[in-house]
């Protein structure tokens, strides 16, 4: 009820926000794609570093709670709470002190450092305890941040003006892809359990690294910012 409410505030004062931008009568056109010479990379290093990063957060935000209570017996609210916090927050904190890694090498540290901590949040159920859930949301939600960063950045300076926001929307859409397995996953957990099913989860996870690191890596190897041509010279007596 307070969120509800709290988007009732939002949207009567988008609405009674003075426009600022004039009016054209134009069509609207919606652009999304990837550039043909940017296709490999994106497909086996951009994309799939998208999706990885929001199949990871996905189910910390929406798994993992329930992992926390059935499996570890840990009925405190805030523990998942905290959980949720550290994986958003943490990765919003991530532009603040790692913001000139380059772009490629901070998808790579990301997509590796992610997927592994992924097998600390499984291994809980072992150890019997909740904190080494809590220390990989935390790592997972400020390395995912990496791979955001890292993601617009090359999508930012890659290719021309005219394109980047279609490949920026491209990427995202890959990122958002990311979380729809997690219903699937809710059903697995209904069958095998939460242990299992964030087993597969953890297991996928490091199949989906091994891919964008093993052939990712090779089809896109560095970031190449693009440069607008020169401008032609003017043909004589055109001034005239």
């Amino acid at each position: 009820a307070g969120h509800l409410a709290l988007m009732g505030v939002a949207v009567l004062a988008v609405l009674l926000a003075p426009e600022t931008v004039p009016r054209r009568r134009a069509r609207i056109e919606v652009r999304i794609g990837v550039p043909r010479d940017q296709l490999r990379g994106f497909a086996t290093f951009l994309g799939p570093a998208g999706f990885l990063m929001s199949f990871l957060d996905a189910a910390l935000l929406a798994i993992v709670p329930l992992y926390i209570v059935q499996t570890l017996e840990v009925h405190n609210v805030a523990v998942a709470g905290l959980v949720g916090f550290l994986i958003l927050g943490m990765g919003g904190f991530t532009p603040l002190v790692l913001s000139r890694v380059e772009p490629r090498r901070a998808m790579i540290v990301g997509v590796v450092v992610s997927s592994l901590c992924s097998l600390m949040i499984v291994a809980s159920s072992a150890v019997d305890t909740v904190v080494p859930v809590v220390a990989a949301a935390a790592v997972i939600g400020f390395t995912n941040g990496l791979i955001l960063q890292g993601g617009t950045a090359i999508c930012g300076i890659t290719v021309p003006l005219r394109d980047r926001g279609k490949l920026i929307s491209a990427f995202y859409m890959c990122c958002y892809a990311g979380t729809v397995p997690t219903v699937g996953l809710g059903y697995l957990a209904t069958g095998v359990g939460l242990t299992a099913a964030l087993a597969v989860w953890s297991a996928t996870a490091l199949v989906l690294a091994a891919f964008v690191l093993g052939v990712g890596g090779r089809m896109f190897r560095r970031v190449v910012p693009y440069v607008e041509p020169p401008a032609r010279p003017a043909p004589e007596g055109a001034a005239a």
